[in-house]
């Protein structure tokens, strides 16, 4: 009777030890995915960083300044001439605008030989060699 109470606790014994035994492994599977989720979410993120720099670095140029004031602010640059498109594809030049500014900006449309003639002699006609 006695050897039979002996290998019951022994069974117990083992069954408990294999309890443990499963315990710690499921606890480190869950850890190791975490550790697993959290690495992958840490790369995403370096992804989306970088994205972000680069989106920040673009944003920060003239050209997407110079578009954005073109596109909300209806503004332009100086050496620009604005065309207006309706429905029917019809052109309309802003003369008046046009003309106001070449009036204001009479050498902007110079070469360069032709302003430093007009800067230092005061002369409109360039000379020509």
């Amino acid at each position: 009777m006695k050897k039979e109470y002996i290998f019951i606790v022994l069974i117990i014994v083992m069954l408990y030890l294999l309890y443990l035994i499963i315990w710690h492994k499921y606890n480190e599977f869950k850890i190791n995915t975490l550790i697993d989720k959290i690495t992958e979410e840490n790369l995403e993120n370096k992804k989306e960083i970088i994205n972000k720099k680069n989106t920040l670095v673009y944003l920060s140029t003239n050209a997407y300044i110079d578009y954005v004031l073109k596109s909300t602010r209806n503004l332009r640059n100086r050496w620009e001439e604005v065309i207006i498109l309706n429905k029917e594809r019809k052109i309309y030049n802003k003369i008046d605008i046009k003309d106001t500014w070449i009036k204001t900006n009479q050498h902007h449309f110079k070469n360069n030989y032709e302003k430093w003639i007009y800067f230092l002699f005061k002369k409109e006609k360039s000379i020509n060699l």
